[in-house]
This record gives C-alpha cells, structure tokens and sequence, in this order.
C-alpha cells in the first residue's frame, strides 16, 4: 500500500469561498505524504505551460488552487492526478 511510503507530513491549504474584497480564504488540514523534489513541465488547464518543482503524494483529496506547506516553504498545487489500484483509488499524485 501507498500508505507505507507516507512518512512525511505538510500542511494542506484548501482554497475556499472569495470573499466580497477579493481575498481567499484558506483551511488548514495537516496531511502525510511523500515529497519528492523532481523537475516537470506541463500544460495548465488554462493552457499555459508551467514547470513543476516537486512533487507529493498523498491519500487526502487535493485540488488545483490549494496550497501545500512544506519545510517551511509554500507550494502551489498546479496539477492533481488520481491514481487507481485494482477497484478504488489508491492516492493523488500533486505537482508543485
């Protein structure tokens, strides 16, 4: 199972609701993982082409927006992938 390889832990900043002044307010839930510094280059869904620094991967559900924190540094989600076993969902694969 993923959850071997999980002995990391970071902060997940879910993104929430856009308040009326414009600014964002997040949640923040402790997560374990797997971080993984790695190098990759990607289109966004907004069609632009980013470069990623980083990579985790965790068993709690992430999406683009959020943000993870990570030995002191703030990451920015830029892709979520979901990664299947045999039935059921296995783990997200998140690109920083």
């Amino acid at each position: 199972m993923i959850s071997d390889y999980l002995n990391q832990s970071a902060t997940l900043k879910r993104s929430g609701t856009i308040s009326v002044d414009g600014s964002r307010a997040y949640t923040d839930v402790p997560i374990v993982c797997r971080f993984e510094p790695k190098t990759r280059q990607f289109t966004s869904e907004k069609g632009e082409v980013v470069q990623s620094q980083a990579a985790i991967y965790t068993i709690t559900p992430v999406k683009i927006g959020d943000s993870i924190v990570y030995a002191g540094r703030t990451w920015v989600v830029q892709a979520v992938f979901e990664r299947w076993g045999m039935d059921s969902l296995s783990h997200y694969e998140v690109w920083l």
